[in-house]
């Protein structure tokens, strides 16, 4: 079977689009990616900035961990780091890595070197071979042999080919989608447009940049049986839309609204099932909402108890059950009770930072791009029940031109 690479990245609906531009403008690949990977860290703070009001949540401490580092307050960023891992999500990376840098900035490098072991035994590296925060690591008699791992779990892993490039470099692709009645690729863009690529690479405009009130465009879904492509699209002022098109024509069926009062909404990703009803993450609202066939109105299913950032979305095998990708897991969802859980792994498994969700078989492939280094795309194998994941098995990881691939 043929494997193809489409890089896509997105750094958010609240950067504009002039300030991308100026921040990456005669910039170098590697420049670019460094660029836009700030920009979406600082917007993911930004986002879980609310959450963090509530005292003794891991959202508290770990904001306070990050203010007292920014006072080179060491003590207290190491207190503050071990209070957001111990009431924190089961072994998040990104608290792990957190902890790990304060510890050294303490002198604790046995504590700080067993965390990015950790790390690596996840198959996720870190910055400690360039990071001045890890120099007291880097001087102790554990760090070759450490360092030697870091950099092999940040070997890239290569096994895709490029389907097509898009020659717009400000083009900022998020949302993929595929028409294989007519061997067609959707391609949606932070640019307010979508593209089409058909078999041929033959590229057009499907929809010009703002054409039927279209904003940034998110998650996109092709139904194939009843000619519809769906699209998630937001403003930066936090109003939600859904798109339908009809795929064969073009035409704008309906478009769904979401008001930003009393809160702001990112419609992100979106998928369906036989019976055309439609389900779509809401990032911003912490939700998943609804377009049921029978009624065809966007409705909430569910607020998310546990998720933070909801992203990535995918329908279980016999379509009763949701799972949701989000900054600090994946949630399973019961589609008719609503009850929730957190989809189990074991400790070595990272399904934190999972953007782009896609069942395959009885897996997940997930595209992980918010954890620490390296991007990374992942097989989920699930038991039986589908609420475990039993193994993991990286399909590519840290590939060239990755820049947030989603």
């Amino acid at each position: 079977m043929k494997r193809i690479l489409v890089i896509a990245v997105m750094v958010g609906a609240a950067l504009s689009l002039d300030a991308l531009s100026q921040t990456t403008r005669n910039k170098t690949m590697r420049d670019r990616r460094s660029e836009v990977k700030k920009a979406r860290i600082q917007i993911a703070a930004q986002q879980l900035k609310p959450q963090s009001e509530k005292n003794n949540s891991w959202q508290y401490y770990g904001q306070k961990a990050i203010d007292e580092y920014k006072a080179k307050n060491h003590p207290a960023f190491l207190e503050n780091a071990e209070k957001a891992v111990q009431v924190g999500p089961f072994r998040h990376p990104w608290l792990m890595y957190q902890l790990a840098r304060a510890y050294s900035l303490n002198g604790k490098t046995v504590e700080a070197s067993k965390l990015l072991n950790d790390l690596v035994e996840m198959g996720l590296g870190s910055d400690a071979a360039e990071n001045d925060d890890f120099k007291s690591l880097r001087i102790t008699g554990e760090w070759a042999e450490l360092s030697k791992k870091i950099a092999a779990v940040k070997t890239p892993l290569v096994r895709s080919q490029t389907a097509f490039i898009i020659p717009e470099p400000e083009l900022i692709p998020e949302g993929i989608t595929y028409d294989p009645k007519r061997r067609i690729f959707y391609l949606g863009s932070f640019k307010s447009k979508i593209i089409s690529i058909d078999a041929a690479g033959r590229k057009r405009d499907f929809k010009v940049s703002g054409q039927d009130g279209l904003t940034s465009v998110l998650g996109m879904k092709v139904d194939v049986r009843r000619r519809l492509l769906w699209v998630c699209n937001s403003t930066r002022d936090g109003v939600g839309f859904v798109h339908k098109y009809n795929l064969n024509s073009g035409r704008l069926i309906k478009k769904y609204t979401l008001d930003n009062k009393p809160e702001s909404h990112l419609l992100n990703d979106i998928t369906f099932n036989r019976r055309g009803d439609v389900y779509i993450t809401d990032s911003l609202g912490a939700a998943v909402y609804e377009i049921p066939a029978n009624t065809d109105e966007l409705q909430i299913l569910v607020k998310l108890e546990q998720g933070i950032y909801p992203n990535g979305i995918a329908l279980s095998r016999n379509e009763k059950r949701l799972f949701v990708a989000a900054f600090t897991g994946i949630s399973l969802i019961d589609i008719g009770t609503k009850t929730q859980t957190e989809l189990a792994q074991d400790e070595n498994i990272a399904l934190t930072g999972a953007d782009g969700l896609y069942l395959y078989g009885n897996s997940l492939i997930a595209i992980q791009n918010a954890n620490p280094s390296p991007d990374r795309i992942i097989r989920l194998f699930l038991n039986a029940d589908g609420n475990k994941v039993e193994k993991a098995r990286v399909i590519e990881s840290n590939h060239p031109l990755y820049v947030i691939p989603t």
